[in-house]
């Protein structure tokens, strides 16, 4: 999954606030998910890069994914 190389390629001072909404967003029901992508705090917190790395991965992960690493 390119996204994922993409994610782990992010500068150490992004990791974590991307994890932490990345697994925010994996826990949402969808109809949530889609209203926090689309709002202007989750825009203006991440780069347009970093927001298609969220949309993809939020979309396309197993939610148990990310919990034990």
């Amino acid at each position: 999954m390119q996204q994922l190389t993409a994610f782990n390629k992010l500068p150490d001072d992004r990791h974590q606030p991307m994890r932490q909404a990345l697994v925010q967003l994996m826990r949402m029901p969808e109809e949530q998910r889609e209203v926090r992508l689309n709002s202007n705090a989750f825009k203006n917190n991440f780069s347009p890069e970093e927001q298609g790395i969220l949309r993809d991965l939020s979309r396309n992960l197993p939610q148990d994914y990310l919990p034990g690493r």
